[in-house]
């Protein structure tokens, strides 16, 4: 459901504030609280409400500054639409079948392009690439009136110029309504339909799960691991606290990873050193441990004022944590190596790489 919703603004001298009401039956109330402020060089009169209906496009300027009260009802059904298709998609992409293929219709003038474009764009920031397909002739969003066609979303819209129009698949209808020519609008719909279909079975999501039980070379899946799965599980190590728990996870997800590349389960009971040796892939927590070793010394030779190295020698409010922080430090497991005067230490490259090999051992197969 909509909700009434109440907004204050403060508007600077010379400034001004534009809305439009572009929902069907809905109105938006406006109230000057303090200060002088005019709507086209009619001025408003304090405390008194001005009501606007739908398609209302309203600017109030204000020469000298003011605040003005909005009142309205926010599309909060917009939201609830958007959870719900991205729910389908979840479920889609667990069963590996086609995401929700939704269609916006109505008459005129009622908000169908700002739905579009607002479920468009939470898509996209959930990390999804949704297809628009135009079917307005009349108006024409991805090409000039008179066409129709789709397009592939992968990045929200700007606010000038709205989607990316890169590559656009479009077809000329030629006509401004559907009634003009009813055979040729449907005939170039369903080619549509169909080059659209055969582009997602081309560009089918490759997930991490098909590539590792996947029939490819142990070479390609070794290649796939190193340089594309292995710097997206360990981005941002350097700032990990490393807990037995967080050590255990990275072994885990690993482990489970070879497993599914030479095709194992947990009931063939093979060990972990020889699945190793099969694999032969980089170690994930002695990398991120190595890391995070690296750039400890980095911090400690910056002789800057950088905020890296003020929050790393930082002590904390009268040096002590309070109660409900974290039990372990960042810095924790260097001072079990380097000592307390770790940043020192850290001083002299040459010790400080010898030093490397004793830190992440604790990173090694178990």
């Amino acid at each position: 459901m909509t909700e009434v919703q109440l907004q204050e603004f403060k508007l600077d001298p010379d400034s001004e504030l534009r809305f439009e009401v572009e929902s069907k039956n809905e109105k938006v109330v406006l109230e000057v609280k303090s200060g002088y402020a005019e709507l086209f060089g009619t001025e408003l009169v304090k405390g008194k409400p001005y009501e606007f209906h739908t398609g209302a496009k309203v600017a109030v300027f204000t020469w000298h500054g003011c605040t003005v009260e909005l009142r309205g009802r926010t599309e909060t059904i917009y939201l609830n639409v958007h959870a719900a298709l991205e729910q389908q998609r979840v479920a889609a992409e667990q069963e590996g079948a086609r995401g929700p293929v939704t269609m916006v219709v109505g008459p005129g003038d009622v908000g169908k392009s700002t739905l579009v474009r607002i479920l468009l764009n939470y898509a996209v920031r959930m990390g999804r690439r949704p297809i628009f397909v135009d079917l307005d002739i009349g108006q024409g969003h991805i090409s000039v009136p008179g066409t129709i066609g789709a397009l592939l979303v992968e990045r929200p819209a700007s606010i000038e110029e709205g989607f990316s129009q890169q590559a656009p698949l479009v077809y000329h209808f030629g006509h401004k309504s559907p009634s003009d020519n009813l055979e040729l609008y449907n005939t170039i719909v369903s080619r549509l339909a169909e080059v659209i279909a055969e582009r997602c079975e081309k560009n089918k999501k490759v997930t991490v799960e098909k590539i590792l039980k996947g029939d490819y070379s142990l070479k390609m899946k070794k290649i796939i691991m190193d340089s594309c799965i292995l710097p997206t599980l360990t981005y941002s190590s350097q700032t990990w606290i490393f807990t037995n728990i967080i050590k255990n996870k990275i072994r885990s997800c690993q482990h489970a990873m070879e497993r599914s590349i030479l095709k194992l389960r947990r009931i063939d009971k093979k060990r972990n050193t020889d699945i190793r040796n099969k694999t032969k892939l980089v170690d994930a927590l002695q990398h991120t441990m190595t890391l995070k070793w690296k750039w400890a010394g980095h911090i400690a030779r910056y002789q800057d004022k950088r905020w890296t190295t003020q929050t790393t020698n930082w002590p904390g409010p009268s040096g002590k944590r309070h109660r409900g922080r974290q039990k372990k430090r960042w810095a924790d497991d260097i001072v079990k190596i380097a000592g307390k005067n770790w940043t020192t230490t850290a001083q002299n490259r040459h010790n400080w790489k010898k030093m490397e090999e004793a830190f992440t051992r604790t990173g090694a197969i178990q």
